[in-house]
């Protein structure tokens, strides 16, 4: 039993590091420039009721993925997370994928495309519990190591794109 635990090992770190070979080293380097905590200013959608949004991306124990979250604040206090995260390499189809899950249960799922060295553009199928799809896009523009400018859009039918907010996230130092 003992030497079945060992191959078992051994054969399960091959495949750990076989796999951590083909997810390239460029996606790394972005992963660990984006882990910490971004705040987004709330103020000009007051409707909401929330002064800031945070992001907190962690890396995973592998330090091969991101997990996230995205919470609110109010007077420096923190009101509850809205959104989880979890942003992978998906080696079989060589894309970067976002996988989103809200508190009310609604899973949203897409890939990344790579415009330029500051440009990304993230569209998603959002599924609501009740099964209702819908599609939305994220333009992030990252001006610097610190600073991102994303704006989120609903996308209709016909593939058009309408803004619905513009957010410029700052890197908590």
């Amino acid at each position: 039993m003992k030497y079945k635990f060992i191959i078992f090992m051994i054969f399960g770190s091959i495949l750990t590091a076989k796999g951590q070979e083909t997810i390239p080293e460029w996606f790394i380097t972005e992963i660990k420039a984006q882990e910490g905590t971004w705040i987004a200013d709330n103020s000009k959608y007051s409707e909401d009721g929330i002064e800031s949004y945070a992001i907190e991306w962690t890396l995973s124990p592998l330090k091969n993925s991101l997990y996230g979250r995205l919470y609110g604040i109010n007077d420096n206090v923190e009101i509850g997370t809205f959104w989880t995260f979890h942003k992978y390499f998906d080696t079989s189809k060589n894309k970067v994928v976002l996988m989103q899950i809200g508190y009310n249960g609604s899973l949203g799922i897409g890939t990344i495309e790579y415009k330029n060295n500051n440009e990304t553009v993230l569209t998603q199928t959002f599924t609501d519990p009740e099964g209702t799809s819908r599609l939305e896009g994220h333009n992030m523009i990252y001006p610097n190591d610190t600073t991102e400018i994303g704006s989120s859009y609903s996308i209709n039918e016909s593939g058009g794109w309408t803004l619905k907010r513009t957010y410029t996230w700052k890197k908590s130092l």
